[in-house]
């Protein structure tokens, strides 16, 4: 590999660094800092049984909140959820490809124990919705990380309409 080869593979790789560091911008794949606030807001009053989440999962919920520090694309999907008492469900999602299936899907909210001995609940599609994977549940909003890997996965907020 020549010299400059090196170089510019080393300014791609700082740029691309770079770029995941600020999480202020609304439309992009970073959080803003309302949508930290909703993150952290919610993980203090998460609901706190598995009886609770699933009657607060009925409804229609929309992709409120969206990043992911890995992904190659820029714009955040569009997506809806509805959850239904008999288990089933509906996910209308658009991604960066424009394609915009509804997806049926069944869904259950496991509870398991994480690394350290809690009790945590987990959003199970069948079947597997990626953006539905939720592991944090509030009255108004659910989510899929703790929000401290802004890197590490993509985070999907979702909010009750």
């Amino acid at each position: 590999m020549t010299c400059s080869k090196i170089s510019l593979l080393v300014v791609l790789i700082l740029t691309c660094f770079g770029c995941h560091d600020t999480l202020e911008l609304e439309n992009d794949i970073t959080l803003s800092n309302e949508e930290k606030e909703i993150l952290e807001q919610c993980r203090m009053e998460a609901l706190k049984t598995k009886t609770q989440i699933e009657a607060n999962l009925i409804g229609n919920w929309r992709l409120s909140g969206y990043s992911c520090g890995f992904c190659s694309f820029s714009e955040a999907p569009n997506a809806s959820a509805n959850f239904k008492p008999d288990y089933s469900g509906t996910l209308n999602y658009q991604g960066w490809d424009g394609r915009r299936p509804i997806q049926s899907f069944t869904w259950s909210v496991k509870d398991t124990i994480d690394l350290n001995g809690n009790p945590i609940f987990i959003l199970h599609t069948e079947p597997n919705m990626t953006s539905l994977n939720a592991t944090v549940f509030c009255q108004n909003y659910l989510y899929n990380t703790d929000g401290k890997t802004i890197a590490d996965v993509p985070i999907y907020i979702y909010a009750k309409e």
